[in-house]
C-alpha cells in the first residue's frame, strides 16, 4: 500500500514570518536568504511524508509538532486535510 502524501497549508502568520525571515537575510546576503528559505522549504516539504516525525511542541503540547532547521522552529499540526503549518520562529526567541 502507498502512503499518500499530505498537502500543506500555511497560516498568514507562517508565511508572514519566512518572508521576515528571507528579507533579515537578504539585507547581508542575498544568497544566505535564499540558502535559508530553500532550508526551511526543503524540511517543510518533507513533514508530509513522515508528519509525526518530529516532536510534539513542549509549550503547545498535542496536536502542535515542532521541526528543526537551522535555529529556526517550524511549528504545525497534523489533520486528515493535510498539513497545517502555524508559525516559524528564531529559536533564540521566544516563541
Amino acid at each position: 500500500m502507498v502512503k499518500q502524501r499530505l498537502p500543506v497549508f500555511w497560516a498568514r502568520e507562517a508565511k508572514d514570518q519566512l518572508k521576515a525571515i528571507y528579507s533579515y537575510y537578504k539585507e547581508e546576503s542575498p544568497q544566505g536568504a535564499t540558502n535559508v528559505r530553500k532550508d526551511i522549504l526543503a524540511l517543510v516539504a518533507h513533514i508530509p511524508v513522515f508528519p509525526k516525525k518530529h516532536q510534539v511542541d513542549p509549550d503547545l503540547g498535542e496536536p502542535y509538532r515542532r521541526a528543526v532547521v537551522r535555529h529556526y522552529h517550524i511549528v504545525y499540526y497534523i489533520r486528515e486535510e493535510g498539513v497545517f503549518i502555524v508559525d516559524i520562529f528564531d529559536a533564540r526567541q521566544s516563541p
